[in-house]
């Protein structure tokens, strides 16, 4: 098998739902991995939503469209064709977190949290799959801290995350890989302590209130619903067989660079100018 490594980043508010309410105010969540509960856009949502955009957006035709994403289960009965059914060539893989933004005081508006084995578990499953020996070069939190946030010079104010307080550690130079990081900054970053981390994932998701509308335009049920940040980083993985005809390689290839020319709609609420996602390649 060939892998394609990507990120996801939110460039709006992105709600892809799991479809439940907790038992207190939020009506819709966001998806989440089990157990420890933090974001996750699940494969299912993903090629949904690339399927969508290349046939709304870029105007694939049927045949190409069941040959990269599969045969649509209603295709036969809706068009009263006799199409031949696919299985999907490509294998989408869910999107996880790397970082999340998080508001800040004192120093900055926002940082950007991630964790330990948050950044473990990419470099792990990017090394294995494509045949590298990466790692990031990020000290960690001391034992005790909350977090710690870098700078290149020192600074007598702790950084304070969500009300959560946290130290700093100097840094000679920006250390983050941009192919990898997207282009963030060292000074940009929280590493969080796991724990930590988990407790801003699970808390300090954003949440909007919406409302549907009858048909004489008057609000009759407002809900809230989380939803993730402007510039979320996730990132996800795309295979497909090594051996495959010239054309449908040309049309993967194709796929895979019409999705990273545009943003791509993930999730509820596109009339709201919701779901707006950023896909760049990791290689």
């Amino acid at each position: 098998m060939k892998y394609r490594f990507f990120s996801l980043i939110t460039r709006s508010y992105t709600h892809v739902g799991q479809g439940a309410a907790d038992t207190g105010v939020i009506d819709n969540l966001i998806q989440r991995e089990k157990p420890d509960g933090i974001p996750v856009m699940h494969a299912s949502s993903i090629k949904g939503a690339f399927r969508s955009h290349c046939k709304e957006i870029l105007g694939y035709n049927d045949d190409k469209l069941d040959l990269l994403f599969g045969t649509d289960d209603n295709s036969n009965v809706s068009t009263g064709t006799n199409r031949t059914i696919y299985q999907s060539m490509l294998v989408f893989h869910d999107a996880r977190l790397l970082f999340l933004p998080v508001g800040a005081l004192y120093e900055k508006a926002t940082y950007y949290a991630t964790s330990p084995n948050t950044l473990k578990r990419y470099f792990s499953m990017a090394n294995k799959l494509l045949g590298r020996n990466d790692n990031h070069t990020l000290r960690l939190p001391a034992p005790g801290s909350n977090f710690c946030c870098y700078r290149k010079d020192n600074s007598d104010i702790p950084p304070d995350i969500e009300g959560i307080s946290g130290s700093f550690l100097q840094v000679e130079q920006d250390v983050l890989d941009s192919n990898v990081f997207c282009d963030l900054r060292t000074e940009e970053v929280a590493m969080f302590e796991e724990a930590r981390f988990r407790d801003i994932c699970k808390y300090c998701i954003p949440v909007i209130e919406r409302n549907c509308l009858d048909d004489d335009g008057v609000s009759k049920n407002k809900f809230n619903e989380e939803v993730l940040p402007y510039g979320t980083h996730l990132w996800f993985f795309i295979s497909y067989p090594d051996a495959l005809p010239p054309i449908w390689k040309q049309w993967v290839d194709t796929f895979l660079a019409d999705i990273q020319n545009t943003y791509v709609q993930i999730g509820a609420n596109f009339s709201l100018a919701q779901g707006l996602c950023e896909i760049q390649e990791l290689k």
